[in-house]
């Protein structure tokens, strides 16, 4: 099969590979060697959640208010730990867990008017489809992507919910909305409509909303992501077709580039700022290195399409999809692999996020968030889950690690039913 490319690829996706709630709430319940129980949460108004230590807890599912301001600084980072090899799955105080984490399944809350959005957790926001979700670093603010017409980035403070500012972003809509290091720059990448005139990447000064530079990529008819260096200077691009371009990010000028024979979905810089990982179409992972500009490893196959790679906060470990939609652990240092968890996506994983060094948190494509937490043993182990209902393609993590805030539509997909995109918040 040849493979389409993409987030191009997603329209086409949303429509006839997502896999219905009801579906996924069946499938979750009836999965045979698992042994977990999947409890909806029907009784008194609390889901049961099972942690990966195998203690019992609940969840008040309207619990919340509104989302704090953060820590004002960015994610915490640790010394990681050692992580057993050999796919154990053993987790916290030596227990086994559950196979597949327990699903939290309930209705959205009421829809917000989207300005104010309301970050009170399973509200939802309509604000249109969310392809990029980020949180600046001081926690005051989330950016949204949109796939939307220009303006297509908005900017919600999160004390009041209120927009506070929209960028036009790319011109046929954006997929990514990504803020430097320090807050002060935010690059908007996306479709062009006309590949010789169109910018591929916007960069704006975030505080005072003005255009700093533009660029026009060599990456085809769109850019998928871009990422900024850890100290803020450089700045990654990558899409449609090769290649991957480092640019200055205070001017905006080429400073170097290497061949992709394939799509980009995923970029991002190592801590020290001397390697790049990329996730592509081809479901390869690659590492390559600035000072030697050569490929490092490949990390391979890690999707059958749409594949999702990232260096922990401590830059000791890569956390990656496989071909059957699993997460698994590799060091990286020089890609091997330390564990593969147990599958329980049922479509395309679009993220794998991590939250401090002993946490991750992945998305799919028929609106399922899992979590999956680091024990005492080194090994993760699954946490709890969330069905959001629809396509999951943004996703972000607050800088206190309190809060998620995921992509997501209400309504039903795979049906005539007309249904609304959007995003909602969920607590940690």
């Amino acid at each position: 099969m040849i493979k389409s490319s993409s987030r191009l690829h997603r329209w086409f996706m949303e429509r006839t590979t997502m896999t219905s709630v009801v579906s996924l709430s069946i499938a979750f319940a009836l999965v045979p060697a698992c042994g977990s129980k999947v409890d909806l949460g029907e009784a008194k108004g609390k889901v049961d959640v099972t942690t990966s230590g195998g203690a019992s807890t609940t969840e008040e599912p309207n619990a919340g208010g509104t989302v704090p301001e953060g820590s004002g600084g960015r994610t915490a980072t640790g010394s990681g730990g050692q992580t057993s090899s050999g796919g154990s799955t053993t987790s916290a105080g030596g227990a086994t867990p559950s196979p597949l984490p327990e699903v939290i399944d309930r209705d959205y809350g009421p829809d917000s008017s989207c300005d104010p959005i309301s970050t009170t957790p399973w509200d939802f926001n309509p604000c249109g489809r969310t392809t990029g979700l980020e949180f600046s670093p001081d926690g005051r603010f989330l950016i949204a992507a949109m796939a939307t017409l220009p303006p297509n980035v908005h900017v919600y403070r999160l004390a009041d919910g209120a927009r506070v500012r929209d960028f036009s972003g790319t011109s046929s809509g954006a997929h990514a909305a990504v803020l430097s290091p320090d807050g002060k720059k935010l690059a908007v990448c996306g479709p062009m409509q006309d590949e010789a005139e169109d910018p591929g990447t916007i960069v704006y000064d975030f505080e005072t909303g003005e255009e700093l530079y533009s660029l026009h990529t060599h990456s085809g008819m769109y850019v998928g992501d871009v990422a900024f260096s850890a100290d803020g200077t450089l700045l990654a691009t990558g899409g449609f077709q090769g290649p991957i371009e480092i640019w200055n990010a205070s001017t905006g000028e080429l400073v170097t580039s290497f061949d992709y024979p394939n799509s980009v979905h995923h970029l991002q810089f190592s801590r020290a700022g001397a390697r790049l990982l990329v996730g592509g179409a081809d479901g390869r992972g690659l590492v390559w290195d600035f000072e030697t500009r050569s490929e490092v490893f490949v990390i391979a196959p890690i999707a059958q399409e749409f594949s999702g790679a990232t260096f922990s906060p401590d830059g000791l470990f890569i956390g990656s999809t496989t071909e059957d939609n699993a997460l698994q652990i590799h060091t990286a240092a020089a890609g091997s692999p330390v564990q593969t968890l147990p599958v329980f996506h049922q479509a395309y994983v679009s993220d794998v996020v991590w939250v401090g060094p002993d946490r991750l948190v992945t998305n799919d494509w028929a609106g399922v968030i899992a979590s999956w937490k680091r024990g005492t043993s080194g090994a993760f182990g699954p946490e709890r889950a969330w069905i959001t209902k629809g396509q999951s393609l943004g996703i972000a993590v607050s800088p206190d690690q309190k809060t998620l805030v995921v992509g997501t539509a209400k309504g039903a997909l795979n049906t005539d039913e007309a249904y609304s995109q959007g995003f909602v918040f969920l607590s940690l």
